[in-house]
C-alpha cells in the first residue's frame, strides 16, 4: 500500500467511520467504499502530476513545451527527434542567459548553431590588428578596421549542416529504381539540419545589446591548404603537394 493509492484511501475511510455505523465485511459499504477510493486515488494521482508540471526541473512531455512558450514565444522550440531532458536544459540555459555583451552574443549563437563563431568588431584594434604586428597579415590574421563604423559587430558562422540523404537514389538514377535500389521522399530539413538561418538570427536578435548593428555571415567551413581547381582532371592529375594515388 503506498500513499494515495486505493488501499491507502480504503484505510482512511475505515478510520473516521462512527463506531456502529457498518459490520467490518458489509458488501455494501465495500462496494461504496472501493468506488470511492478509486476516484480519489486517480484525484491523488492528477495531482502529484500537476505537483511535477509546475517546476522545470521535473516538467515533461508537452508541459515542457508550455513552459518554454510562457517564457520564449516561438523563439525557443524544441527541434524534432530532442527529448525532455535536453530542452529542459536549453530552457534553462536560456533563463539565466548572458545577454547585450560580446561574450553572451558569441555564446548563444553558438549554442543555437553548435558550431563555431567568430566576433570582430572594426573599431576594436584587437580584432583587427595593425601593420608592423604580428597581429597583421595577408589571408592570414587581421581585418581592415575603420574608426567610422562604431557599435558594429560582424559574425562569421559556419552552416550548421544535416545528415544528408544516405544510401537513397532520386528518380530516375540507377540508385533509386523501383524495386530495385532504396529509394525514398527527401526534404530540405535532411540537408540543412534541424537548425534554420532564421533560428541564428533569433538567437542573434535576443542577444545583442541595443543600438548595435550585427553583420551575420553564414557560410561553409573555411578550406585550408591546396584545392583542386578546373584543370584537375580525375585519375590523370596528380594531387597537390605531391601527393599520388
Amino acid at each position: 500500500m503506498a500513499r494515495g493509492d486505493s488501499d491507502d484511501i480504503k484505510a482512511r475511510f475505515s478510520a473516521v467511520y462512527p463506531l456502529g455505523w457498518f459490520p467490518i465485511g458489509d458488501a455494501v459499504r465495500d462496494c461504496v467504499e472501493t468506488g470511492s477510493a478509486w476516484a480519489f486515488a486517480r484525484m491523488w494521482d492528477f495531482l502529484t502530476f500537476v505537483k511535477l508540471q509546475a517546476r522545470l526541473k521535473t516538467t515533461t512531455g508537452p508541459f515542457l513545451d508550455l513552459y518554454a512558450l510562457d517564457f520564449f514565444g516561438t523563439r525557443v522550440r524544441r527541434r524534432p527527434g530532442q527529448l525532455d531532458d535536453g530542452f529542459r536544459t536549453i530552457v534553462a540555459d536560456e533563463i539565466i542567459r548572458e545577454r547585450a555583451t560580446r561574450s553572451g552574443l558569441s555564446k548563444a549563437v553558438a549554442d543555437c548553431s553548435g558550431r563555431p563563431v567568430v566576433v570582430w568588431e572594426p573599431f576594436h584594434g584587437g580584432d583587427c590588428g595593425g601593420y608592423d604586428m604580428a597581429t597583421l597579415g595577408y589571408d592570414e590574421a587581421g581585418r581592415w578596421g575603420s574608426i567610422d563604423h562604431p557599435r558594429q559587430i560582424f559574425l562569421d558562422i559556419v552552416q550548421p549542416v544535416g545528415e544528408g540523404i544516405k544510401h537513397s537514389g532520386g528518380f530516375d538514377t540507377p540508385p533509386g529504381a523501383m524495386d530495385v535500389a532504396p529509394l525514398m521522399h527527401g526534404n530540405e530539413r535532411l540537408l540543412t539540419g534541424p537548425i534554420t538561418r532564421a533560428d541564428i538570427q533569433n538567437a542573434v536578435l535576443a542577444s545583442k545589446p541595443a543600438g548595435v548593428t550585427v553583420w551575420i555571415d553564414i557560410g561553409s567551413p573555411p578550406v585550408r591548404g591546396d584545392q583542386l581547381d578546373n584543370s584537375f582532371t580525375l585519375d590523370e592529375s596528380a594531387l597537390p603537394g605531391g601527393y599520388g594515388l
